[in-house]
């Protein structure tokens, strides 16, 4: 759902960035070409910012109360003089990532230094690359038989950078001088432990895409008049009801469940940028006293209760909302630009 959210607000860009004139010059359209990049940079990096890294992070949080202890403190009195009295302990809660994005940008800041924003980025960088690369390689060599390849593909490529999504998360959770190609956790047979919830978020996600690629058929057809989109509305609005229930029944939980076990193969001996308890509740038994190590799927989808999926929602919403203002001031500044340079628009009428 945030990935079509993403794609419109690319394709308004490009789209207005279409908009040409016969008599522009060179150094003009070199403005245009510029303002139209900082456009997608800007798109892009919102949501890799708030969509990829702060949801990760308010998915991971599940922060354990802790109990401070008794102290002891002085008071002076006229009558007794100075009076040493014993204060009760009190219940501590740690403090969420706050979900306002300039705020969030400052905590990120503070808790991790001032890249915090993008950590992870090469890693998420590289894992795409890949995936990518198997998924048009597998593609180009397998015949698609019920147009079945590409899903294949997406699941193949899903099992091969297993292990750098597990990457990309402990990374984006730990501490900055983690180093994630020392770390344990990394090894296949750890890795092993991620690839079921791993491939159930990448079936869900094929799922989506098989939703929008319906929506984009009903939308390509032709509509000459209402009554065209009075036939087309019905299959509009399937799709775009069966898209937000995957979204929010389905992907949603099953990204929350994967993070939240990654999360918890993250090594005892680094710390991570915000509170959560290592254990999920007793859930996790060590792997040095027997146990599997890592929060199981089940355990997992228990976990998630209605704070976190709020919060999480949370992100998703203020991330649209994000990307669709960044494109709407970029398309304003496009335009202006155009009629300050050329002084009128070709729409190609």
């Amino acid at each position: 759902m945030i990935g079509l959210t993403h794609h419109l607000a690319r394709r308004s860009v490009e789209q207005a960035s279409t908009l040409q004139h016969p008599q522009i010059e060179p150094w003009k359209a070199s403005i245009l070409f510029v303002t139209t990049a900082l456009a997608l940079v800007t798109i892009s990096l919102i949501g890799y910012i708030y969509e990829q890294v702060v949801a990760t992070l308010v998915m991971v949080e599940n922060p354990k109360e802790q109990m401070t202890g008794p102290t002891k403190i002085v008071v002076s009195d006229e009558k007794t003089g100075e009076v040493e009295i014993e204060v009760e302990g009190q219940v501590v809660k740690p403090e969420l990532l706050s979900l306002r994005f300039f705020k969030t940008l400052g905590q990120l800041r503070a808790r991790a230094g001032p890249r915090a924003a993008y950590r992870g980025f090469g890693v998420w960088l590289l894992f795409h690359f890949i995936d990518g690369l198997v998924q048009r390689f597998i593609n180009s060599v397998v015949p698609n038989y019920f147009d079945l390849t590409p899903h294949f593909a997406a699941a193949v490529s899903t099992i091969l950078i297993t292990r750098l999504m597990l990457a990309w998360t402990l990374v984006v959770i730990a501490e900055p001088t983690f180093k994630f190609w020392r770390c344990d956790a990394l090894r296949l047979s750890s890795a092993k432990k991620v690839i079921v919830p791993t491939l159930i978020l990448a079936l869900t996600n094929q799922i989506q895409v098989l939703i929008m690629r319906d929506l984009s058929v009903t939308l390509s057809r032709p509509l000459n008049d209402p009554e065209d989109l009075k036939k087309i509305a019905p299959s509009l609005a399937t799709n775009v009801l069966a898209a937000i229930i995957v979204f929010v029944a389905f992907h949603t939980p099953a990204r929350i469940m994967l993070t939240r076990i990654q999360a918890s193969l993250l090594p005892d001996e680094v710390e991570a940028i915000v509170p959560f308890d290592r254990s999920f509740g007793g859930k996790v038994a060590p792997a040095i006293t027997g146990g599997s190590g890592v929060l199981s799927i089940k355990d997992a989808l228990r976990s998630i209760d209605g704070r976190v999926f709020r919060r999480v929602m949370t992100v998703y919403a203020k991330t649209i909302a994000l990307q669709l203002f960044a494109a709407t001031i970029f398309i304003g500044i496009y335009v202006a630009e155009l009629y300050l340079m050329i002084g009128g628009l070709d729409f190609g009428n």
